[in-house]
């Protein structure tokens, strides 16, 4: 087996954990060949896949941040939960 084989690809993945958060990192596995959100966006994600929603929810949510680059982590996830309940009684109604 080579040193690129699945072993070493492993370990990468390791040390991109461990520097970069397991969250990060999950998003940035989930969201492979996906449109990207902008920075400020993109780190709802992380907060709203904690509270339990799933990743094509959590990306959609954060959209409705996209123009908040100014506001706080908070502000924005509070945002988010707002744009989800609106959406979600519209997919209910």
């Amino acid at each position: 087996m080579s040193a690129s084989g699945p072993c070493r690809l492993g370990h990468k993945a390791d040390t991109a954990e461990q520097r970069f958060g397991r969250d990060f990192m999950e998003t940035k596995r989930e969201t492979r060949g996906k449109p990207p959100l902008p920075e400020h966006a993109a780190e709802v994600v992380p907060v709203l896949r904690r509270l339990g929603m799933g990743m094509e929810d959590a990306r959609e949510w954060a959209r409705c941040c996209t123009d908040m680059a100014e506001a706080t982590l908070e502000d924005r996830v509070r945002h988010a939960l707002a744009c989800s309940g609106r959406q979600l009684a519209r997919r209910a109604g």
